[in-house]
């Protein structure tokens, strides 16, 4: 299969042969979320001198594991992981952290849409009926779940590409013309523009939208989900055991003496020689001026964009201030028992997806009982949101009930609109209506909800938005000025990745930046 940037291997060989016979550096890194941690510890490892100012009090950015008092816990920010990604997995192996299953659906779950209340697995017979659907696209949904349609109409797209065309989505080469045309057009399409000109009937659409939560995010640019379907973003997916956040520990403990919490950076000068900022403790509320020679920023341009910063291109302003965030909300429900994992359900990890408020629910996995096991091996690729029914999933129906034990239902995960609804509420208010929602599906969770927690990614100080979400035109537009270095000012993080919202990105951007860094190093 063809692989579309550089695998994480020969990029670190690249930034070894690169560094070679260079002076050691000093260089001041803006956040510690993975981007930031990944640079300091490849530049450390390298000898160069590294220094990370983090606003906040706790490291790991948008990867955000919350425990309970209990120890049982729940993710606010990134919760899967592709097999395919091999800059995340190669972190996870190097510092020995154990993965386990994320079952991104289950045919013992619910669907709550169109007035009916059904098990995923009976959908067939009482749900999929009720959707303007062609003979083929109902023959598909039967067979492989909705899912299945969805991919229908994304690999119809891939396959009909070159593998210079998709590679250019995410290298933006231009050299071959055709290429670049077909890049061009992917850019300028939303999803919901593609398939409302290629879907054998708008009830395909209704389907995807209701059933996958996809019309919240009707809007993005094309050349995501084409990105996504090309790498493979929903094939064998892993979550890391006892929490996403034990990957920014694992990286963080390597660099931990260079880290300075509270330091918010509030205006950046990338004129001056050597660059110039300005930066606020938090604890003292006092302000300093810096400069150094190297920087790294990682800030999202969201929050970029309340700084003060002079010296930077006229095309980095304008990207920074229209790259776009997608909005999103997480509820965490604290219950004091597992019962959606005794009779009746015997639901051991994937999600209910519902037409209500809380739009997708997912169930804990790690008692499932192939939880620690691998996935089977697959040469299959698919965007995250065509999912179909893994075939292994299906035993998730049929395992034993488990003794009784408290777990954590992500009882609300919405994008968009969906979200900003959510957003708008109070923490209190978000578990109670979100108690409620899920009700529909599982009646009996009143009695079980002793507490929860939850997220709106928009209102948090540190990241104004859960991850960039670009629109058409964005990748033509935008992308190149947001990569380039201003002065001795380089930029990395999710935001300015092939795949944005993922942990992946994030790593890939900051080992990009990192080579970037070192080839402007002076020679020994």
């Amino acid at each position: 299969m063809a692989e579309y940037y550089v695998p994480i291997e020969k990029r670190l060989k690249e930034i070894a042969e690169a560094d070679r016979g260079r002076q050691r550096g000093s260089v001041v890194i803006f956040g510690a979320g993975i981007a930031g941690l990944v640079a300091a510890y490849e530049l450390q490892r390298l000898g160069h001198r590294v220094e990370i100012l983090e606003g906040s009090e706790r490291i790991g950015g948008r990867i955000y594991t919350h425990y309970f008092d209990d120890g049982q816990h729940g993710e606010l920010g990134a919760m899967r992981i592709p097999e395919s990604q091999d800059y995340s997995f190669y972190y996870i192996q190097k510092f020995g952290l154990p993965v386990g299953r994320f079952y991104n659906s289950n045919p013992n779950a619910f669907y709550d849409a169109l007035g009916v209340v059904t098990r995923i697995i009976d959908a067939p017979r009482t749900l999929y009926p009720l959707f303007d659907l062609s003979a083929e696209d109902r023959a598909l949904a039967d067979k492989g779940g909705v899912g299945a349609v969805v991919s229908k109409y994304l690999d119809m797209l891939v396959n009909s590409l070159s593998d210079e065309a998709v590679r250019s989505l995410f290298d933006l080469d231009d050299s071959e013309p055709n290429a670049v045309l077909a890049r061009r057009k992917i850019d300028a399409q939303s999803y919901l523009e593609y398939l409302v000109d290629n879907v054998d009937t708008r009830g395909a659409i209704d389907m995807f939208g209701i059933l996958q939560s996809l019309e919240e995010i009707w809007e993005t640019s094309l050349t995501i989900r084409v990105r996504g379907a090309a790498h493979g973003q929903g094939g064998n997916l892993y979550e890391i055991v006892g929490g996403a956040s034990e990957l920014p520990k694992a990286v963080g403990k390597q660099v931990a003496d260079s880290i300075r919490f509270d330091q918010e950076i509030v205006a950046i000068d990338a004129a001056t020689n050597p660059a110039t900022f300005i930066v606020r403790d938090l604890k003292t509320n006092k302000t300093y001026t810096r400069q150094s020679d190297a920087i790294v920023c990682t800030i999202p341009f969201s929050v970029l964009r309340r700084m003060e910063l002079k010296g930077f291109s006229q095309s980095k302003l304008s990207s920074i201030r229209s790259l776009n965030y997608a909005s999103s909300s997480k509820v965490l429900l604290h219950c004091s028992d597992r019962f959606w994992q005794r009779p009746p359900y015997g639901i051991f990890g994937g999600g209910s997806i519902s037409q209500k408020i809380c739009r997708q629910t997912y169930y804990p996995n790690d008692q499932h009982p192939s939880y620690r096991m691998p996935w089977p091996a697959s040469a299959e690729r698919r965007d995250l949101h065509a999912f179909t029914l893994h075939a292994d999933e299906a035993g998730i129906a049929h395992a034993g009930p488990a003794a009784p034990t408290p777990g954590v239902l992500l009882a609300n995960y919405a994008w968009g609109m969906e979200a900003r609804r959510i957003g708008a509420l109070s923490a209190e208010a978000r578990l109670e209506v979100m108690t409620r929602a899920v009700s529909a599906f599982h009646p009996e969770i009143g009695n079980y909800v002793d507490g929860g927690v939850s997220i709106f990614w928009d209102e948090h100080r540190w990241s104004m938005g859960a991850y960039a979400h670009p629109l058409p035109y964005g990748l033509e537009m935008d992308f190149p000025a947001a990569l380039r270095p201003e002065g001795s000012v380089h930029f990395a993080g999710e935001h300015l990745s092939p795949e944005p919202g993922w942990i992946q990105g994030a790593i890939y951007s900051a080992l990009t930046t990192v080579l970037e860094l070192v080839k402007g190093f002076e020679k020994a």
